[in-house]
């Protein structure tokens, strides 16, 4: 049982240990880079219709949440 409990404990650790020792390329930077311009492009060129979705929605859970206190 013992020996188990330290075979885990060692399996975690260097799971562990890989995760964050793992070093990143410049390639994963620049596609990270690249999607968050696409994500801010996106907002930018979307914002009135965004802005209608999150009304709408936060108007929609305003009266579900109003209906449930006026029961």
């Amino acid at each position: 049982m013992r020996n188990m409990k330290v075979m885990a404990e060692n399996v975690t650790g260097k799971m562990k240990g890989k995760l964050l020792t793992k070093k990143r390329g410049g390639k994963e930077i620049l596609m990270e880079l690249g999607l968050s311009l696409v994500a801010v492009v996106l907002l930018i060129l979307f914002r009135d219709q965004i802005k209608i979705v999150l009304e709408t929605i936060i108007a929609l859970v305003s009266t579900k949440i109003q209906a449930l206190f006026t029961m």
